[in-house]
């Protein structure tokens, strides 16, 4: 069923729906269903779910249920009276309150047999105050909580009740009957906020009852780190904040398809919301999309620049420039700086001059208003430009197809000098990004490899004895030397004492990558690696926070969307990262991104015989009971497991070993289930490990040990055994053969002696 009308999650981190059809575990991949009971009794709609340490209560449309070792038990009476159970709570005087169809009910914690031999008939245990507060028929409860001084809040769905100090007392009534209650919040015996269907929040305090209607409750502006907590409202959810009756911050639920929300729980900040047209997360996005209006058919961008005196720049398609004031992305100047070409890199040089090199329409240049275009007839390499490289003997040059051109400035006026290449492998030889040597030797990375100018001529570099397609050339604070490539993933090199790039490691799919195509690199002020492939983004850890850690971030975790073929990364002076596609743009803040989440709990949720179809083990356990055997032809398992990471279940890999047969950590990737056949009789433990898509291991293996016994004919007794019995046998016949002997010796006697005799 589609409808869920209840959440919880259990101490092992499972997510328990409550649905129209019984209760559903979700484990970030997906749901178990459970519809009945171990003797057959329907479920049904699961009004709310209760977790403790010890077991789980579900209050549903049939009566109370409990599940315990993994079996669910109903431990109420069907009676011919409603038995609907609307919510549960725990008191702090360790009593039990139930909101029923009949009203509330309470029970001493001693007096609920979970095991479910001594059924319960909950109208027994009705309230006695609520009789009299309402004689005659019994009345519908939907929620009951407790403040934090003890005083009892009992709604139905248009009246809420106070019990303190054993009275019973209404405190509000709702004429309309469109304004349902939705959810109660108590502050103390004195105030309790409610939920309207129709009304939002209200407020109850000293018999007072106010309305706050959305315009005055949501305020953004209000300190958010007062206490608060996230609920449920009618349109959104909230994060109210009891002292002031505001809340600080709201998501709307509606623009997200909620129409009719029945249930919310924040999880590690993202929130799953119950709702009657099913199970959905919301995950706040932790990066930031822009529009730009002047853009709408036009959505390509390609780089950025911000000046030291505070202009950020961004270059687009059709020779557009845009500049950032506040939010918005201004189109400045009004005119395009070249008719149809993209904007592929930006430079401002120390005159103030701002450099633009286009894809394949040359060179601009502006300064006070003046706009000047250069292309190869005015000395450029070529027309079709991709970055500046300055030096730092404060050189300029400009990096593109087939080579590089000098930009040199004087006081008579500019000039190019431009070194070129002839492409033998590819069309145009396109160039990308180049670094400068610690000897001052500029390196240029494309399509056709590594080139350095040496003796006023680009020489080829073989990387490893060959030519390695180049797409990003950039250097870190350390030194090291980032080459990202078509088909090899991202290099780590240095320069030798020869100033020659040489192989540090190699990254790859292996490591963690997303491709093993990149196509663009960038140093962050960490010295942190941040790289770019169609696929999206991926972070190679340096600094002593994230060393050795390799996290991805696709169009699931908000990036932008997947398949461009082209992307362009740089860090503004606020420290944030900014990425450029043909699909738009985006920023992030580094730090939040990366931040290390909790690390996932690991269970093997299954045990599977295989030659039977025998499933031996369907609970999610970390380690099984030992001492466990198995017959000599039970040698072929299946063990199936998860790891708990809802905020992103798709980036988790999974690493297995079988002990007794496997001595290193297998990478099964995504798999989450593997198979053994035809295993020799001996023993072994099964164990399983995970790490997230943050790059956090598991912190634990969950295990399973178990032992093949031999057959009767290979094990020790049997052996003995026939040893023993083949050793009497032989001794029995050593004696008969020694028997035979005598008296065929002693009849050879015999007859010698008659001869003798005769």
């Amino acid at each position: 069923t589609s409808e869920v009308i209840s959440l919880a999650k259990d101490e092992k981190g499972f997510l328990w729906c409550g649905t129209s059809a019984g209760v559903s575990r979700f484990d970030g991949y997906t749901f178990s269903n459970f519809s009945f009971t171990a003797d057959g009794s329907k479920i049904g709609y699961v009004n709310c779910i209760k977790i403790t340490p010890q077991y789980m209560l579900l209050g549903t449309t049939s009566g109370l249920f409990c599940k315990q070792n993994n079996q669910f038990i109903k431990l109420s009476n069907e009676t011919a009276a409603p038995q609907s159970v609307n919510d549960i709570l725990f008191a702090s005087d360790n009593t039990i309150f139930f909101a029923t169809a009949l009203g509330p009910a309470k029970l001493q914690t001693a007096q609920l047999d979970i095991t479910g031999k001594n059924k319960i008939t909950l109208s027994n245990y009705l309230l006695p105050q609520w009789s009299q507060a309402l004689p005659g028929a019994g009345k519908i409860t939907t929620h009951i909580k407790e403040a934090p001084d003890g005083a009892i809040y009992i709604a139905g769905y248009s009246d809420i009740y106070r019990l303190d100090n054993n009275k019973l007392d209404l405190l509000h009534n709702i004429p309309d009957p469109h304004d349902r209650i939705l959810s109660i919040f108590p502050i103390s015996k004195t105030k309790v906020y409610y939920d309207g269907a129709a009304s939002e929040i209200n407020t109850i305090e000293n018999g007072v009852h106010t309305n706050t209607f959305h315009e005055l409750l949501y305020q953004p502006a209000q300190r958010n780190d007062l206490y608060g907590y996230w609920y449920q409202g009618t349109s959104g959810l909230y994060y109210f904040h009891p002292q002031t009756g505001t809340a600080s911050r709201y998501i709307n639920t509606m623009e997200e398809g909620i129409i009719w929300p029945s249930a919310m729980l924040e999880d590690a900040g993202f929130f799953w919301v119950a709702s009657h047209d099913g199970l959905v997360k919301i995950s706040p996005s932790l990066f930031t999309k822009y529009t730009i209006p002047e853009a709408i058919t036009v959505k390509d961008f390609y780089s950025f620049l911000e000046t030291d005196d505070g202009h950020f720049y961004l270059g687009s398609n059709r020779g557009r420039l845009y500049e950032k004031k506040k939010e918005a992305f201004i189109l400045t100047p009004p005119k395009p700086l070249v008719p149809n070409a993209d904007i592929r890199g930006l430079y401002k040089d120390e005159s103030g001059r701002l450099w633009a090199a286009s894809g394949y329409q040359g060179l601009v240049m502006l300064q006070q208003n003046r706009q000047q275009l250069f292309t190869e007839k005015d000395g450029l390499h070529d027309n079709s430009l991709s970055t500046f490289l300055n030096t730092r003997n404060g050189k300029l040059y400009v990096i593109g197809d087939a080579g590089l051109t000098e930009i040199i400035t004087t006081e008579k006026g500019i000039s190019f000098k431009a070194w070129h290449f002839l492409p033998n492998a590819s069309q145009y030889g396109k160039c990308f990004s180049g670094i400068e040597a610690p000897d001052g030797t500029i390196w240029i990375g494309g399509e056709e490899g590594l080139y350095y100018l040496e003796s006023d001529t680009l020489q080829p570099f073989l990387m490893n004895g060959r030519k390695t397609a180049v797409t990003c050339l950039i250097r870190d604070n350390s030194q090291n030397i980032w080459i990202a490539t078509e088909g090899e993933g991202i290099l780590k090199c240095r320069f030798n004492e020869k100033n020659k790039p040489v192989l540090v490691q190699r990254y790859d799919l292996s490591d963690g990558l997303n491709s093993a195509y990149y196509l663009t690199l960038l140093t962050d002020s960490k010295n942190n690696i941040w790289a770019g492939s169609s696929k999206g983004l991926t972070f190679i850890g340096q600094d002593k926070k994230s060393s050795g850690r390799i996290l991805n971030f696709t169009e699931a975790n908000g990036f932008i969307k997947a398949g461009y073929n082209y992307i362009s990364l740089y860090q503004d002076k606020q420290q944030r990262i900014w990425a450029a596609t043909i699909f738009g743009i985006t920023s992030f803040d580094p730090d939040a991104i990366t931040q290390p989440a909790a690390a996932p709990a690991i269970f093997i949720t299954g045990v599977t015989q295989l030659k039977t179809n025998s499933l031996l083990h369907d609970t999610a356990f970390q380690k099984n009971a030992a001492g466990i055997n198995f017959k000599w032809n039970e040698n072929a398992w299946s063990f199936a497991f998860t790891a708990l990471d809802f905020n992103n279940p798709e980036g988790t890999v999974y690493y297995y070993r079988l002990d007794g047969m496997e001595t290193a950590w297998i990478n099964c990737g995504k798999t989450r289930s593997v198979s053994y056949e035809n295993l020799q009789p001996g023993k072994y433990t099964f164990r399983v490990k995970a790490i997230n898509s943050k790059g956090i291991p598991s912190n634990n293996e969950a295990a399973y040990t178990f032992t093949i016994l031999p057959p009767f004919w290979q094990q020790a007794w049997f052996i003995i055994t026939t040893a023993a019995l083949a050793m009497l046998l032989t001794y029995f016949f050593i004696k008969r053969r020694e028997k035979n002997i005598k008296e065929k010796e002693a009849q050879k006697t015999e007859i010698q002696k008659l001869k003798a005799d005769s």
